[in-house]
């Protein structure tokens, strides 16, 4: 978060573009760019629930 307030901040373009191109929902790769993030968030729940519980001894 820091950092892309810091190269908004320092206009660098080509970061702007990418946020730009990142949050454009009219896009037709908006779908597929997000649900990709949405299958990793989907993955990563039952793993951390496994290493918790095994942490844990449960």
């Amino acid at each position: 978060m820091l950092f892309d307030l810091l190269a908004i901040a320092a206009e660098l373009l080509f970061w702007y573009r990418l946020l730009v191109a990142m949050f454009n929902t009219a896009a037709w790769y908006w779908s597929g760019l997000w649900g990709v993030f949405a299958a990793l968030d989907a993955a990563c729940l039952p793993l951390g629930i496994f290493l918790l519980r095994r942490r844990r001894g449960v």
